[in-house]
């Protein structure tokens, strides 16, 4: 019995083709490409409080205030890595 394109009854998993994971990889850098935009054209911030306060502490005392926008650049760059990774491994099938 088949329940959407994506899901049968026997598995019932989430199954995505590498080209949909490439897709979502690069939303995904999409978004913290948007938040280091974000965070450059506003005013530092106060040390994070938080579950990933550590991280974000950590790359504002390596860098300085502009921690906040070597982070999400770092995260977009390795999303942006995982996406074409994901996106061309699918293209050839």
């Amino acid at each position: 019995m088949k329940l959407t394109n994506y899901r049968n009854a026997a598995t019932s998993v989430f199954e995505m083709t590498p080209r949909e994971k490439g897709r979502m990889w690069s939303g995904l850098s999409g978004v913290f490409f948007s938040l280091a935009v974000a965070s450059y054209l506003s005013l530092p911030s106060e040390p994070a409080t938080g579950r990933w306060a550590w991280l974000h502490n950590l790359f504002l005392q390596q860098f300085g205030p502009s921690g906040d926008l070597i982070l999400y650049l770092v995260l977009g760059g390795a999303s942006l890595l995982a996406a074409s990774w994901q996106f061309f491994s699918g293209s050839s099938r």
